[in-house]
């Protein structure tokens, strides 16, 4: 199910606190970690900013970048020159040293590394 406002899912989850591990709520969670809960969903993240965050991309549709070809809305700028790269077919930064394939994002240049050349790191 996909909800297009944020009050329909408070509406849906009213009357149900968010729970976790072992019945916990995710608020009490949160406090013996040192963490902060979304009201919304439950989510537990590691700081205020990253709860300000989430609660405006995820729950607010808010985004501070957006890709120029298709407005698709991206929350940091690295995300944006990933998806450029990878959907768009623009300038892919990273390039494997072994045999120079070119990927978007550094994680999946670490797992062709590993998966391809059987290396655990990139500088191995």
């Amino acid at each position: 199910m996909f909800f297009v406002q944020t009050a329909q899912l408070q509406a849906l989850l009213r009357g149900f606190p968010p729970t976790s591990v072992q019945g916990q709520s995710a608020t009490s969670l949160a406090t013996q970690r040192r963490q902060f809960a979304c009201n919304i969903c439950g989510k537990l993240l590691s700081s205020q900013h990253n709860l300000r965050l989430h609660e405006a991309t995820i729950h607010r549709g808010l985004f501070q970048f957006h890709c120029p070809i298709c407005n698709k809305g991206l929350r940091q700028e690295r995300d944006l020159r990933g998806h450029l790269a990878n959907r768009h077919d623009w300038k892919k930064e990273f390039r494997c040293s072994i045999c120079g394939h070119e990927f978007g994002y550094k994680r999946n240049l670490k797992h062709h590394v590993m998966s391809h050349h059987g290396r655990s790191s990139l500088t191995e």
